[in-house]
């Protein structure tokens, strides 16, 4: 690709990044159907069991395949150890360091476009409704980019890179939420 990056090796990572979600499907939103689990848990019991689908995500790897071990680094860390902002922001907001993941921040470009799709395709998904401008798709894209670099999880990309796939990703927002 343009990027100077292993298409195949991205997409294998992006194939398995969230396979430990299996463990526990009904938890994750895009898996749920009226009832969300979530309303009725205390946000640190959620934050649990939400945040170890990372860990789940790299035993399943571990032990059901033989996966390289490249592969399982960049999946350990597509989340780093950013805040689990919906479940921080149903409490007193005193402690955000206790919805860090407990994962490594993106050793490379990598596990960093990994970490930037994934919160992407999140955001816009639970916004959906709302990106009917070209506007209001360059700024999700932006905002949580620029969320990501403010909590230095993307220190490890090239500018260019991080241009590149910005760019990419506000057009393919373009193609999915075209009016």
């Amino acid at each position: 690709s343009d990027l100077g990056m292993d298409t195949n090796l991205m997409k294998v990572c992006a194939t398995y990044h969230d396979i430990g979600k299996m463990c526990n499907p009904t938890m994750f939103t895009e898996n749920q159907t009226e009832v969300n689990p979530h309303d009725s848990l205390e946000p640190h019991i959620s934050y649990q069991l939400i945040s170890r689908h990372v860990a789940d995500s790299v035993f399943i790897l571990t032990t059901e395949t033989d996966m390289p071990i490249e592969i399982m680094e960049i999946i350990s860390e597509h989340h780093g150890d950013t805040v689990l902002k919906a479940l921080f922001n149903k409490t007193d907001k005193k402690n955000p360091e206790s919805f860090r993941y407990k994962c490594p921040k993106p050793s490379g470009e990598y596990a960093s476009v990994l970490m930037i799709v994934d919160s992407v395709e999140a955001t816009a998904r639970s916004m959906a409704d709302k990106l009917n401008t070209p506007e209001s798709k360059i700024k999700v894209v932006k905002d949580t980019i620029d969320r990501l670099r403010e909590d230095e999880q993307l220190d490890m990309m090239k500018v260019g890179v991080l241009r590149q796939v910005q760019h990419r990703l506000i057009r393919e927002l373009d193609g999915i939420y075209h009016t």
